[in-house]
């Protein structure tokens, strides 16, 4: 059962890009780099690597055995080498699948790598750029928004999460300025990261004066478009104690997954799910059941913050806070350094960047750089344990993992 897999992997090497491409390089080229950065971090070679779980840039079903013989794969065998294309489940999924080979023997080592390059090949629309090409079947055949009967008449994924907003705002009084909190705090430790996209320090009344993309949300309400590739290596326990690097260990994982569209929750379920209550806390449940914490043992938290109202579910449904406190709950900058939870550390989406499929890998490879201690002026004080999610784009699916030093 995975229960038995808590503490039997752990994270031995990350890598990662700029979250820039003005050369406008191609995915592979991105992808192979941010590999050969992780492999270089934990002295591994090409043929100490023989699994692949690859979030492909471009949502094509080969990408991934491409990929592999762009690196040479002729020279090496590979154990497994698979796409785990499942929107917001992804990081859940990839962090199971390579556990679970490790700890069973099916590989050695096993990378999972994602990213994309939205920034430099988007086009313009009348809301600004948009990470992906509608005329490419692909998308279609993906996105969470009926291409017939909605997205015709104006619905887009900031609409969605626009929805959402607007029926957390009525049944809980959430305001605008406590979603604007959440952006506040994630530029001020953007502006402590490099890679960041957006360092400029802003303020409530900067969100707020923004333009509206989709009422109630503001343009820095969205996360930002960009480019880039990140990688992590995943070993057995064993393997892990002999690491170069310090092993951050995998403690639990879990996801759920509520509808494909988002129609659905307008009308609830039997399983008390509509949009402001969300399988998230199934994920979270199952992780925290795993790794034998609760939401009172997480020092630093990077969650997926596609949009702040994102966010604001999240630190609900994971057991921060109760059902419609979150509002409250960011204030005050609790989600600050120095404060009870510190946030998205690196940025996140809002700050950092959103290159795309896997961008949960960049929040994963920050909680890593916590854990290890090596964060700088963005360090969280003694960080013990780290949670990392993802959400898929109709705010429906969840995933959770949480990661730890010991």
């Amino acid at each position: 059962m995975i229960e038995t897999l808590s503490r039997e992997a752990a994270i031995v090497g990350i890598g990662h890009t700029e979250m820039r491409n003005p050369e406008g390089r191609s995915g592979m080229s991105l992808y192979l780099e941010a590999i050969k950065r992780a492999m270089e971090e934990a002295q591994l070679t090409k043929s100490d690597i023989d699994g692949f779980l690859v979030y492909p840039p471009n949502g094509s079903m080969r990408f991934h055995t491409e990929l592999t013989e762009q690196m040479g794969s002729a020279n090496f065998g590979k154990s497994l080498c698979d796409f785990p294309l499942v929107g917001g489940l992804m990081v859940g999924l990839a962090i199971n699948k390579a556990r679970s080979a490790v700890y069973h023997d099916q590989c050695k080592n096993v990378v999972v790598v994602g990213g994309g390059t939205w920034r430099s090949t988007s086009h313009r629309t009348p809301i600004g750029l948009s990470g992906v090409d509608l005329s490419e079947s692909i998308y279609h055949s993906r996105e969470p928004i009926s291409m017939e009967y909605e997205f015709p008449y104006g619905l887009h994924l900031p609409a969605l999460a626009a929805l959402v907003t607007q029926r957390h705002m009525h049944e809980f009084g959430t305001t605008s300025e406590q979603l604007a909190a959440i952006a506040v705090a994630a530029r001020k430790h953007a502006a402590l990261n490099e890679r960041a996209l957006l360092r400029d320090p802003i303020t409530v009344d900067d969100v707020l004066g923004s333009r509206m993309i989709a009422e109630p949300l503001h343009l820095l309400d969205c996360s930002y478009i960009a480019d880039g590739a990140s990688a992590f290596i995943v070993t057995s326990a064993e393997r892990a104690r002999d690491a170069v690097q310090e092993p951050v260990w995998i403690l639990g994982s879990g996801q759920a997954q509520s509808f494909q569209h988002m129609g659905h929750l307008c009308r609830g379920s039997d399983s008390d799910f509509d949009l402001v209550r969300t399988v998230g806390r199934i994920a979270a449940e199952q992780a925290f059941t795993q790794a034998g914490l609760s939401p009172e043992d997480v020092d630093v938290a990077e969650l997926n913050d596609s949009f702040t109202t994102t966010v604001l579910l999240q630190l609900e449904d994971y057991g921060f806070c109760e059902k419609g406190e979150a509002g409250d709950f960011v204030a005050d900058g609790r989600l600050e350094l120095g404060g009870a939870l510190p946030l998205n550390t690196h940025g996140g989406l809002l700050s950092e960047g959103d290159n795309g499929l896997g961008n949960s890998i960049p929040a994963l490879i920050e909680a890593v750089t916590q854990l290890r201690g090596d964060a700088g002026d963005r360090q969280v004080e003694g960080a013990e344990v780290a949670m990392v999610s993802g959400v898929s784009e109709s705010l429906s699916s969840y995933s959770v993992a949480l990661l730890g030093r010991n």
